[in-house]
């Protein structure tokens, strides 16, 4: 028999030329790219009559493609580049019209006819698709074979009888999407929905050919407690259990073999080596038209475990499995990469109420989290997505939350390696939580039987696609509502018959019954000792979404998308709506909430300069402050002493278009206020100050424990003048663990004005392992919470920082210095008494151009005389601008100063 040359054979568009042929069973192809062409051709009349698009990628919504250069000018479309299209309102002048009726996805396959000849060979053509948003019917030279419903379902075909020798024509028809009755990828008050409400082919079409029998769904069950191996590495043998989908395509029985290997991904050593993995082998005989499941066991000597980011390292193993005939011929292999790692979860009763813990490896897992957003045209571009798991790790995060905008496999293997935690899950607000007890959707359609079917196929397609994933942390069936009993049933037998080994979580909220989280806000701006209560959004429990509703872009991105009128609204109007916030009707289409606090906290800005400079400085105080209270709070043991702060996930890490808020990146992958906040706020080891009670911590979020660590904690006043001076020696720190070690007694009304209050945290040796620099008022904020709502809890009296805005001008020494590897080192020295309030660092070029740096810490406050070393390093992208670089410094009361370095 020979063997099969697959369907990597010409696959064809029109503009496009022949892919290589691949002469392997098994492989599979995916589709590279589509001719695209709507069915309705009458809007505006004879306008689309020769719309032509292609797309680049193997993937694309209409908007998307109808976006790229390739494809414009265009009649829906005007010749916008992305800058255009996201510039002020421009968005919402696209119609939606043309998106209202279906659209074709045609390519065109071209079969060898020793693959399209295959009635002696029994060879079974497949097509796999993986997400077509959010109906779809597919063709195959005219003739549908299929008829599909659901973005993330995803099913195989066997088009062998369909297809001829040379050229066959694929198509996908696609149907216009409604959040309320498809299940398709909404955005409720995120962004504005985009005009094709992500209609397409978002996600590949693949094509390979079997010998009949087909192999599917590979998934790896670690047997045994990960965490009782020594060490984390070696000690203990670890069994890996391989689990595969077989289907028998043919009428008739076949006999073979079930076989395969598990090798170690960091070495190249044959699989034979024990030290390495195993091969593993199984004679298997399977009906006509038999799906089954088949298992094998595999022994991993010596194993290597896969750890969160700053806990170890990310050591990855592969297992590859195959069915092949009893004459030798391999009919269908599948291959996927996993760690071996074990997660846990615990619920702890409060009453009526739980909280969830999560354990890895045997450690105790406090979740520092953000909600993820994909693009809002869902297009995907890894690098991308690389920078912004980079600055997930930058900021200390260690989880990242996917409410029901799940990703393509690439994403997953990066946070594999990366070693972030994905807290995956379905979406709120739409179709997917249409039960009778949702009284929040305005249109509430209920689930029809093939409702069910569609949601039940589309988690066994989702969670074969992450089971073997280390970065999973666990599954949400639900995000505002748990689903109703039958659908809980469909999911949790889709998960289980998946092997899913993580935990499964109801829903994100405690709404109906006890999930073990909680969503109660806030999702608008609240002072930093809203965390430090026990109502509501404060930090005990788990927070599956919350936030202080902060992200404002710094000036050179806001001047990026919002107009001058914009811009001039922005600083100056506090109620002003803004089309670049939560859309109209929403409680988010305004910066109200937060320009009051702006307001009544510092006063009314006096340019728009000063009132982004000053949203920065409101960005990082908010964001710090909930990190921190989450991470001070997670050793309470209830009772008395409070309940413990399990995870929290900020809302949200980034946004899916140019926004003002909501977001600790900013759309064009800028790092501001709410950034360097985060990053002070989440770090590995720590000092922070308790808003409420004045009490110090030292917060070690790490595995390994810390002795002999010295706290120093400074109040000085505004004057300079020193207020307050103490040293804490001998600190001792377990592993994933606060404790108080002092408290900044006076403070608690004990000082008239605004003071700075610096803690250091310092090693054994004198080494600054955490410097944290508060402005901290007379007078705390007032928080009204018998008028609190579901996103906000009011200020009756706002702290004062007016003073802060008279600080005298401070004199900076800046000097810097670059070495190998893109490394760069900033000194700043304060030479006066006054401190320097909030000092931005940048890297510029000679046409000052900002260099992009991934600062240690940024937006710096150097006490009098004091002497401050920041790090950084270039971003790996190689962007270095043009010319000699300099440095440049400016703050609250330093003016804009530089040096070459």
């Amino acid at each position: 028999m020979n063997l099969l040359l697959l369907l990597s054979s010409l696959l064809l568009l029109t503009t496009t030329t022949a892919t290589t042929l691949i002469p392997h069973p098994g492989t599979r192809i995916t589709i590279p790219t589509w001719h695209i062409q709507p069915t309705n051709t009458t809007y505006p009349p004879n306008t689309l009559n020769y719309l032509n698009l292609t797309t680049t990628t193997p993937h694309s919504t209409l908007f998307a493609a109808l976006l790229h250069p390739q494809n414009q000018p265009n009649p829906i479309i005007p010749p916008y580049n992305e800058s255009a299209l996201f510039h002020s309102t421009t968005l919402s002048t696209i119609p939606t019209t043309p998106f209202q009726s279906p659209w074709l996805y045609t390519t065109t396959l071209t079969l060898p006819h020793s693959i399209s000849s295959h009635s002696n060979t029994n060879t079974n053509i497949i097509l796999s698709s993986h997400g077509i948003s959010s109906r779809g019917d597919i063709f195959i030279n005219g003739h549908q074979i299929a008829s599909i419903s659901g973005a993330y379902n995803g099913q195989e075909y066997d088009i062998s009888s369909r297809v001829k020798d040379g050229e066959n024509e694929v198509q996908v028809k696609v149907y216009p999407v409604d959040y309320t009755r498809d299940f398709g990828i909404g955005w409720a008050d995120w962004n504005p929905p985009p005009p094709d409400m992500g209609m397409g082919v978002w996600r590949g079409v693949e094509v390979r050919g079997v010998y009949g029998v087909a192999v599917q769904g590979l998934r790896v069950v670690i047997v045994g407690d990960v965490a009782e191996i020594e060490g984390g590495s070696g000690g203990k043998d670890v069994k890996v259990r391989v689990r595969v989908n077989v289907r028998n395509w043919g009428e008739g029985s076949v006999r073979g073999v079930f076989g395969g290997r598990v090798f170690d991904n960091s070495t190249d050593t044959d699989a034979n080596d024990p030290s390495y993995g195993g091969q593993f082998a199984e004679a298997v005989t399977l009906r006509g038209g038999e799906v089954t499941t088949l298992e094998a066991e595999v022994t991993i000597k010596n194993p290597k475990i896969w750890w969160p980011a700053s806990w170890g390292k990310q050591d990855m193993y592969t297992v590859s499995a195959n069915f092949t005939l009893s004459d030798g011929t391999l009919s269908d292999t599948a291959e996927c990469s996993f760690g071996i790692r074990s997660v846990t979860a615990t619920f702890t009763d409060h009453g009526d109420e739980k909280d969830v813990s999560f354990n890895v490896n045997g450690y105790p897992f406090h979740v520092r989290g953000a909600g993820y957003s994909p693009d809002i045209f869902l297009r995907f571009n890894i690098d991308r997505v690389r920078t912004l798991l980079q600055a997930v790790l930058d900021m200390g995060l260690n989880t990242m939350r996917l409410e029901g905008k799940l990703e393509h496999p690439q994403f997953y293997d990066l946070a594999d390696r990366m070693g972030i935690m994905v807290l995956a899950g379905w979406e709120c607000c739409d179709k997917w939580e249409a039960w009778e007890y949702n009284t929040d959707l305005s249109k509430n359609y209920p689930w029809t039987n093939h409702d069910y079917l569609t949601a039940s196929s589309s988690l066994t397609h989702e969670s074969l696609t992450l089971q073997p994933h280390p970065c999973i942390l666990a599954f949400l069936l639900g995000s505002d509502y748990p689903p109703n009993p039958r659908a809980f049933t469909l999911y949790t037998t889709a998960l289980n018959h998946s092997d899913w080994t993580a935990p499964i979580i109801s829903s994100a909220s405690a709404r109906i019954h006890p999930s073990g989280m909680k969503m109660l806000g806030p999702y608008d701006w609240v002072p930093p000792n809203y965390w430090y209560s026990e109502r509501l959004g404060a930090a005990y429990g788990f927070g599956s979404e919350q936030g202080a509703g902060v992200g404002t872009p710094e000036l050179p991105s806001l001047r990026r998308f919002l107009s001058e009128e914009e811009l001039d609204r922005l600083w100056k109007e506090k109620n002003a709506e803004m089309y670049h916030m939560s859309p109209a009707g929403s409680q988010f289409h305004t910066r109200g909430v937060y320009n009051a606090a702006l307001w009544g906290r510092f006063g009314k800005p006096t340019s728009l300069e000063e009132y982004v400079f000053l949203a920065q400085v409101v960005d990082y105080e908010a964001t710090r402050a909930e990190f921190e209270a989450f991470a001070v709070r997670q050793n309470r043991s209830g009772g008395g002493g409070g309940r413990a702060a399990t995870g929290v996930v900020y809302w949200m890490l980034n946004s899916a278009w140019p926004s003002l808020y909501w977001q600790l990146v900013d759309y064009y992958l800028k790092r501001g206020g709410a950034y360097y906040g985060v990053k002070i706020g989440a770090r590995g080891v720590h000092v922070a100050v308790d808003y409420e009670s004045g009490e110090v911590y030292v917060v070690n979020h790490g595995v390994k424990r810390g002795e002999g660590w010295v706290v120093v904690v400074d109040v000085v006043g505004l004057d300079g003048k020193r207020l307050y001076h103490e040293e804490v020696k001998g600190v001792v720190m377990g592993p994933t663990m606060s404790k108080k070690v002092t408290s900044v007694v006076p403070w608690v009304g004990g000082w008239d004005g605004v003071v700075f209050l610096r803690l250091l945290l310092k090693d054994s040796g004198g080494g600054v392992l955490s410097r944290n620099v508060y402005t901290l008022p007379g007078r705390l904020d007032v928080l009204d919470w018998d008028e609190s709502t579901w996103y906000m809890t009011p200020v009756s009296e706002y702290a004062n920082f007016s003073s802060l805005r008279g600080l005298p001008t401070v004199e900076m020494g800046v000097s810097g210095k670059m070495s190998g590897g893109g490394g760069v080192s900033v000194t700043l020295e304060n030479r006066d008494k006054v401190p320097a309030w909030f000092v931005r660092i940048s890297m510029v070029d000679e046409a000052g151009g900002e260099v992009d740096v991934w600062w240690e810490d940024n937006y710096v406050s150097v006490l009098g005389g004091e002497k401050v070393v920041v790090s950084g390093r270039l971003d790996d992208s190689g962007k270095m601008g043009t010319g000699r670089m300099r440095v440049v410094v400016e703050g609250g009361n330093v003016r804009r100063r530089g040096c070459y370095i």
